[in-house]
């Protein structure tokens, strides 16, 4: 599987906890901002689990077993 790169500008859909990614990404509760490079940690400020794209940043969804070792 290799990583498909969605342009956060264009989608709406929100990530939640334990999901791979990597980007910007802010908690939709409190808006706390994350730079992620594995997979979505439950928000350090607020413990809330849903994650938004920050705007005008590309992000990638999924990982090969490469990306999950580096």
């Amino acid at each position: 599987m290799g990583i498909a790169i969605i342009d956060s500008a264009g989608t709406q859909a929100g990530f939640g906890a334990g999901a791979p990614a990597r980007g910007e990404f802010h908690c939709t509760d409190c808006s706390y901002g994350i730079n992620v490079r594995r997979i979505l940690p439950a928000c350090p400020m607020c413990r809330g689990t849903e994650w938004q794209p920050s705007a005008c940043r590309r992000l990638f969804a999924g990982f090969d077993a490469a990306d999950q070792r580096a």
